[in-house]
């Protein structure tokens, strides 16, 4: 955490503050999601029932 976190001591108390991190593009954005998605390897089967729901016909 020492890493994620500045901690500067003011006569008021502690102040934390967040370190500066670059932020990533959009690409880089969906990238990292896909990866960490992939490498997750979640079960969603259990949602698959879902699809014979109907609510695609239903008009909103």
């Amino acid at each position: 955490m020492a890493d994620q976190v500045t901690i500067e001591q003011l006569p008021e108390g502690l102040l934390l503050r967040g370190t500066a991190t670059p932020k990533l593009s959009l690409k880089q954005t969906f990238a990292e999601m896909a990866r960490e998605q992939a490498a997750a390897k979640e079960d969603w089967s259990d949602l698959d029932s879902t699809a014979a729901d109907g609510l695609d016909r239903v008009t909103w």
